[in-house]
């Protein structure tokens, strides 16, 4: 099965992600949406579709791109993430859900919140203020969760079974 796993990435957690992913998956090909808006899937059997969030948004690449190409991602098998930092599980969700819509999440293998990075050698100034008010931190943290990278991994896993 080709499988596809396109993300939008833009301090690089979402980059790093996707790569553990592709990894995993042992040969996936990364498709960055910055690079390629309106990549061509039809050679692909599976899809994967993640992208960061930013105070409980997801990025207009990803929402674009799940929103313009919804009918054709509900033809194959699917599986979404969102990487952020958000540690309310509620919250979370509604983040997912703000990335993707409705119909594709009830189609999707299932949907991941795969945890991210403060990386503040990537961050201009003013975001790095933000950062240091809200998160009370002011140096790079990495809470990236492998357990549920794992699980994504899992669900591909075995929708490649079938």
């Amino acid at each position: 099965m080709s499988i596809a796993i396109v993300y939008a990435s833009k301090h690089g957690t979402t980059a790093k992600v996707a790569a553990r992913i592709a990894d995993a998956l042992g040969g996936a090909i990364l498709i960055d949406l910055n690079a390629t808006p309106s990549p061509d899937l039809s050679g692909f059997d599976a899809v994967v579709v993640g992208g960061p969030v930013y105070a409980g948004h997801g990025t207009a690449q990803v929402k674009t791109f799940a929103a313009a190409r919804a009918a054709e991602l509900a033809t194959k098998p699917l599986a979404l993430f969102a990487v952020g930092m958000e540690p309310d599980p509620a919250k979370r969700e509604a983040e997912i859900a703000d990335n993707f819509p409705e119909s594709l999440r009830a189609h999707a293998l299932g949907s991941w919140f795969v945890g991210g990075e403060f990386l503040f050698e990537n961050m201009g100034f003013f975001e790095k203020a933000i950062i240091k008010r809200i998160a009370h931190t002011s140096e790079s943290v990495s809470a990236i969760d492998d357990d549920a990278i794992s699980a994504l991994v899992q669900a591909v896993r075995s929708a490649q079974a079938r």
